[in-house]
């Protein structure tokens, strides 16, 4: 039986705290013996063996979720670290996709679909509540559209990314996963998954999230 994927809860709320980390336990495929009410506490004391996945809160005391999720990913830029907050704000959003977050769901997430978005974000992908990705797709539409080709190119983003690499990253902003990303360029999985790692390397990110974002704010320039 594989082993339990262990999850790292940072949550301010005690009652909240409390039955994620009972319905986290009584799942299969996860295990939380982590939970800390603060940023600065997790910071201090998550022990030495990585997680293999973190949820956080934004509205914490002391530092605020945003940070903490800054600090954690430069600790440990691989590790899923989902956001789980009330806030559905559209800076909230974007700050945390900066700062490296994987993925953002809100509190009122069905029990059922917060387990489907751990494994979601665990096989790569950047799971959002419904209400948050389309915050997040109105943001793309708002922007002027990029034409393909090398004139996409002399747009705002770095000439160090590539044709396919462009396209590559406004599929990704688009919301789609990896693998609809290899059926529409009619490339393999590993193809573009070799893609994604250059974009993340040029533009200097961690995690989809943050590239996306990042993608958001060179359109905007």
């Amino acid at each position: 039986m594989p082993t339990p994927t262990p999850v790292v809860v940072i949550e301010d709320d005690p009652l909240f705290r409390e039955v994620i980390v009972k319905f986290i336990n009584q799942s299969p495929d996860f295990h939380c013996d982590q939970v800390w009410g603060n940023g600065e506490t997790a910071l201090r004391e998550i022990a030495s063996q990585p997680p293999g996945l973190i949820l956080i809160d934004i509205d914490l005391p002391g530092i605020s979720g945003t940070e903490c999720t800054a600090r954690l990913k430069r600790r440990w830029p691989h590790i899923p670290l989902l956001i789980l907050t009330g806030h559905s704000e559209s800076e909230h959003i974007f700050e945390a996709l900066k700062a490296g977050a994987n993925g953002y769901l809100l509190k009122h997430t069905a029990a059922k679909k917060l387990l489907e978005a751990m494994q979601e974000a665990l096989a790569g992908g950047a799971p959002m509540t419904g209400a948050v990705a389309a915050r997040v797709v109105e943001s793309f539409r708002l922007l002027p559209p990029v034409s393909p080709g090398p004139a996409a190119v002399s747009e705002p983003v770095p000439d160090t990314l590539s044709d396919r690499e462009l396209q590559v990253l406004e599929k990704l902003a688009r919301g789609l996963a990896a693998k609809e990303i290899a059926s529409d360029l009619g490339v393999s999985f590993e193809t573009v998954r070799t893609y994604i790692r250059r974009i993340y390397a040029k533009l200097h990110t961690r995690s989809r999230g943050e590239t996306v974002a990042k993608y958001f704010q060179m359109r905007e320039k």
